[in-house]
């Protein structure tokens, strides 16, 4: 059947949370309730979303059933195409009836859960006559699953054994399992996996959601979700990739992107020393096993199994995707990340001509990077088998054994400014130093990062290793020692999410949730002035030009704007003319073109010295642009693509070089010049990397 998207007039969406209890000896407190409802609702009312602002209900710790009951049924009511119901919070069984489930309330008693907490047949029972044409239940609670059927079986409940006939139900756990709230994330497990499947896979439908969700979860080693699969709800596109243009930009009036609502509270730190929970969400370290319980969600770390060792599963939610949660892409400019202020002195015009000269075969799971030797000599890959290999480029084979250790995948490498070392960054959240001549690890792996390394950048005199991860902050390493020497950034209001080194490694920037940029000395490791503002949603890239005088950032606000890095002061106006997230932001070797690729499948170059676009949008590929590279000359553009190709463009003329370099059977995960110019690699998610010349 084909995929359809909400009719955004004609859909609602109710959003319940409660991560505050009265009960607190019995139901800890959920701090990531607020986070969950605050991720959720951007994502369904920004621009071009399944539903408008107005449509998209909130109610963060509802004050009793009734007012949960009068809100869901208002929305049940008026929906005609899609009604979407999420709550967030505990599960709580009530022993006295059967031990069914009910959602648990600030003020719910657990013991007298059926008088005091939201029993799971009612709100069924009010969702099934729904006038709405596709239902969709979103429980991420603890014994979830006992909202489908218990006499079903597996993973997956096709329709017929489902008691809710005709919703698509997804819960974040079994009947009779918990579900997990890390300590310190900004999102339950769930919730955190949901919203970077859908932000790392934009467009794709329920089904396919559902799946990538399941696979994150898989490979944490956190409970499993459970589904009902209804065939024709499946195939609803709950996360739209594409916007339609707003009326007023039709007839030639620009609106600016609208911010979406915020509900206005922040998480801190709870002061109080830990309580017994009663209701196994404790969310202090113990050293007791946790105590039965009504709700059994536990929020610290010995409830966590460990980490199975599952075969690799792909790319699952994206390595490079970074809008909430658990999945982070800290992106670091090319140079950076090779350790060197460009990618080696170009010695002639790039020659390139997208002539395919070797298939590298060896990795058994998705290639995530790939990355030149400063030489040129040698190419270093990433892939979720939980491998690095080295490949010598000249001979097109791989050098020696994989460099195994990583227990989950490979998802960042950078080579120090010798090229002598490798730094690995993982899936494991852990950081591994390599010797690039012996392939043998140097010292202990640096640990502290609570998520997926997903950067990895080496200052320009090498002495220095930054690292970036998931629900986590940037932290700063001593090459020598292995010992940590910084944690950054202790200014921002929320995590952050992109970083990068100027070219002389004085000063690091971050771009955060919370809309700002900072500038840092990495010396000192103070904040820099004020904090650059201006974005009006999260920044997700930035990038210093090759002098170090221009920081460009990029938004979900579907802006590119650049500062002066000395008066931190935004230079002219915002760069606007995406319609969608701009992903990379990459700078020309001479500082003069800035490129852009964003999620409306374009890409476009802008002059650095004007704020002005050159030409018309570099267009083609059918899906998102994520690696953007800069020939080391300049004269060349190389783009990634989740349609499996890779393109050539001619960065004086925007034109195409030739057609499509086609034969990845996957997306298009990663791209590389080497630093002479002459040859480009490319990693994908069907588990090869292709060399072309």
């Amino acid at each position: 059947m084909t995929s359809r998207k909400p009719h955004r007039e004609h859909s609602r969406a109710v959003l319940i949370g409660a991560g505050a209890y009265d009960r607190f000896d019995q139901l800890d407190p959920i701090p990531a309730a607020a986070n969950n409802l605050d991720g959720l609702h951007r994502l369904l009312t920004r621009p071009g979303g399944a539903l408008e602002p107005d449509n998209c209900s909130k109610m963060l710790d509802p004050p009793n059933v009734l007012a949960v009951g009068e809100l869901i049924t208002k929305a049940a009511e008026q929906a005609t195409d899609t009604l979407i119901v999420y709550y967030t919070g505990h599960g709580v069984l009530d022993s006295r009836n059967n031990h069914h489930l009910h959602l648990a309330l600030p003020k719910t008693d657990p013991d007298l859960v059926g008088w005091t907490a939201l029993p799971i047949d009612v709100l069924k029972h009010t969702i099934l006559y729904s006038n709405a044409r596709t239902r969709i239940l979103i429980l991420d609670c603890c014994f979830s699953g006992r909202a489908i059927n218990a006499q079903a079986s597996g993973p997956d409940i096709a329709v017929g054994q489902v008691d809710i006939a005709g919703t698509y139900t997804i819960t974040s756990s079994a009947a009779t399992k918990t579900s997990y709230a890390p300590p310190g994330d900004r999102f339950t497990a769930f919730t955190a996996a949901f919203l970077d499947a859908a932000t790392g896979h934009p467009g794709i439908a329920l089904d396919e959601l559902y799946l990538h969700t399941q696979q994150h979860l898989r490979r944490r080693g956190h409970p499993e979700p459970r589904r009902q699969i209804d065939n024709n709800a499946g195939r609803l596109i709950l996360f739209p990739r594409d916007r339609p243009v707003p009326a007023s930009q039709k007839s030639g009036i620009r609106t600016p992107p609208s911010r979406p609502a915020a509900s206005g509270i922040r998480i801190h730190p709870n002061p109080e020393p830990p309580r017994p929970a009663a209701s196994g969400f404790p969310t202090h370290p113990n050293p007791e096993p946790p105590r039965p319980a009504a709700s059994g969600f536990p929020t610290h770390p010995n409830p966590e199994p460990p980490r199975p060792a599952v075969p690799a599963l792909g790319r699952g939610i994206g390595r490079r995707r970074l809008l909430i949660g658990a999945a982070i892409a800290i992106p670091v400019t090319a140079a950076a990340a090779a350790g060197i202020k460009a990618l080696g002195p170009p010695s002639r015009p790039t020659r390139l001509r997208g002539t395919p000269v070797a298939v590298l075969s060896g990795h058994t799971d998705s290639v995530y990077v790939v990355a030149f030797s400063p030489d040129g000599t040698t190419l270093a890959t990433g892939a979720a088998d939980d491998t690095v290999r080295l490949w010598n480029v000249a001979t097109h084979q791989q050098i020696g054994l994989p460099l195994t250790g990583h227990t989950h995948g490979v998802v960042s490498v950078a080579f120090s400014l010798d090229g002598t070392m490798l730094a690995t960054g993982s899936e494991d959240d852990s950081v591994r130093l390599w010797n690039t001549a012996t392939h043998q690890q140097i010292g202990l792996p640096l640990t502290g990062h609570t998520d997926w390394v997903r950067s990895v950048a080496f200052s320009p005199d090498g002495t220095m290793l930054a690292t970036g991860a998931a629900n986590d902050r940037v932290r700063l390493w001593n090459v020598a020692t292995h010992q940590q020497i910084g944690l950054l950034p202790t200014g921002h209001t929320n995590w952050a999410r992109s970083v990068a080194f100027s070219p002389d490694g004085t000063m690091l920037a971050t771009g955060s949730e919370d809309d700002t940029v900072r500038l840092w000395n990495t010396a000192t490791h103070q904040q820099i002035g004020l904090p650059l503002t201006g974005h009006t949603a999260w920044v997700v890239s930035v990038a210093f030009s090759p002098d170090g005088t221009t920081l460009a950032t990029g938004s979900l606000d579907d802006t590119v704007r650049l500062w002066n890095t000395a008066t931190h002061q935004q230079i002219g106006s915002p760069l606007t003319g995406h319609t969608n997230t701009v992903w990379p932001v990459t700078f020309s070797p001479d500082g003069t073109t800035l490129a852009t690729g964003s999620l409306d499948d374009t890409v476009r170059l802008w002059n650095t010295a004007t704020h002005q676009q050159i030409g018309s949008p570099l267009t083609g590929h059918t899906n998102t642009v994520w690696p953007v590279a800069f020939s080391p000359d300049g004269t060349m553009l190389a783009t990634g693509n989740e349609d499996n190709t890779v393109r050539l463009w001619n960065s004086a003329n925007r034109q195409n070089i030739g057609l499509p370099l086609t034969g990845h059977t996957g997306s298009v995960e990663s791209v590389a010049f080497s630093p002479d110019g002459t040859m480009l690699a490319t990693g994908s998610r069907d588990h090869t990397v292709r060399l072309w010349i």
